[in-house]
């Protein structure tokens, strides 16, 4: 059985009569992407039939941590007294503006560590304009063809080291203080720069924690 862990939808433009619709997570399985100190995800199926009085009954259980596959992470995930899922106002998450930052020509295969740069945002805007404030930002790094390899995904080296794209500090601090978003989403598992080594606890939608999940920015 399939499961969707969250329908994320982007409007692209402003106007609501010119909205269009795009679904942005994977299917939510045994396979979907989580860290080995997390727990696994587990399906248990309960009933699949006709019960006594002739009626097809379909009953599931499943079991998984909150940080596996396509989800967001509350700011208070790691900014104590910040909001929690359910307090993240539903206009930020819902019908807001998007832009897309396509970064995947940047990434080598023998370079997977590249970090999304001020310049990319700003080569953005040269082209198509201000990104405007309350979007949300989708950086476009192509790693979403290696969702169904695990070990790919993670980008796991010869000393089972993990290696993937992600947002440098500099372009962390530029989304937070150039304008105002609402959040961030590379597609990739988990994202931290390299050379600072910042926490790594983020799938799918990400922001480094401790640059601005105190300022109420979901990833």
């Amino acid at each position: 059985m399939k499961f969707v862990s969250l329908l994320l939808t982007a409007v692209l433009g402003i106007s609501t009569a010119a909205a269009e619709l795009f679904e942005l997570s994977y299917t939510y399985n045994k396979d979907a992407p989580t860290s080995s100190k997390l727990s696994p995800f587990v399906h248990k199926q309960i009933k699949k039939g006709y019960d006594k009085l002739g009626f097809w009954v379909e009953l599931n259980d499943f079991c998984t941590s909150e940080h596996s596959g396509t989800h967001i992470d509350a700011p208070v995930h790691f900014a104590e007294h910040s909001w929690a899922l359910e307090a993240i106002p539903i206009r930020r998450l819902w019908r807001v503006p998007a832009v897309v930052i396509d970064v995947s020509k940047n990434i080598k295969p023998d370079q997977p560590n590249y970090e999304v740069k001020v310049k990319d945002f700003e080569e953005w805007e040269a082209v198509h304009g201000v990104i405007p404030d309350g979007s949300l930002v989708l950086a476009r790094t192509g790693w979403g063809a290696k969702v169904n390899t695990l070990s790919q995904y993670l980008g796991l080296d010869g000393n089972n080291n993990q290696n993937f794209p992600g947002l440098g500090k500099g372009a962390a601090e530029w989304l937070l203080n150039h304008r105002k978003k609402h959040g961030h989403k590379t597609g990739v598992v988990r994202l931290a720069s390299i050379q600072y080594q910042w926490m790594l606890e983020v799938c799918e939608i990400s922001i480094p924690c401790d640059t601005v999940q105190g300022k109420h920015l979901w990833h």
